[in-house]
């Protein structure tokens, strides 16, 4: 038996436990199969709704990235299209789709785990690390008219590329 050990970054985190005898107001038990995630439609971050909501809507690229998203989110993508792949799912022919992790760290442990394998078998182009559709003032942009759904934090106007 082997166990991992922790990143760098949390080998001397502080975890908080409760006391052994605490003494709880009140406790709370919630069904996460009723919990659904929500998206933040264009181009208002605080326009919020559920996923189920945008269902249909054609997209013309995907984009996960961006300095907010952690090599966490890029493993759990990762595994759901792993998952979907091994289901026999097939991804949309067409559009765009590129995943950029934050660091060459981040690079480094995607390829190792053969999940960068998982996003090009997928269709998806894996980007140097840096930015990217984020700030879509480079040569990664979304184009005019353009649907994208994106794992980035914010959706501004103009943030991917001219609308």
């Amino acid at each position: 038996m082997t166990t991992r050990k922790a990143p760098k970054h949390r080998r001397g985190a502080t975890y908080f436990r409760p006391d052994p005898d605490a003494v709880y107001a009140a406790t709370h038990v919630i069904d996460l199969s009723q919990v659904e995630s929500f998206v933040a439609r264009y181009p208002k971050p605080d326009d919020v709704v559920p996923v189920s909501d945008m269902v249909g809507t054609a997209l013309d690229g995907c984009f996960i990235g961006a300095c907010t998203t952690a090599e966490e989110d890029l493993v759990l993508g990762a595994m759901v299209l792993q998952i979907g792949l091994a289901r026999g799912m097939a991804t949309k022919k067409g559009g765009k789709r590129k995943v950029v992790p934050g660091s060459l760290p981040i690079l480094h442990r995607l390829k190792e785990l053969g999940l960068a394998e998982v996003y090009e078998e997928a269709g998806f182009e894996v980007g140097v690390p840096g930015c990217s559709y984020c700030v879509g003032m480079g040569a990664d942009r979304a184009g005019e008219g353009e649907v994208w759904i994106s794992s980035q934090n914010r959706n501004f106007e103009n943030r991917m590329g001219k609308a």
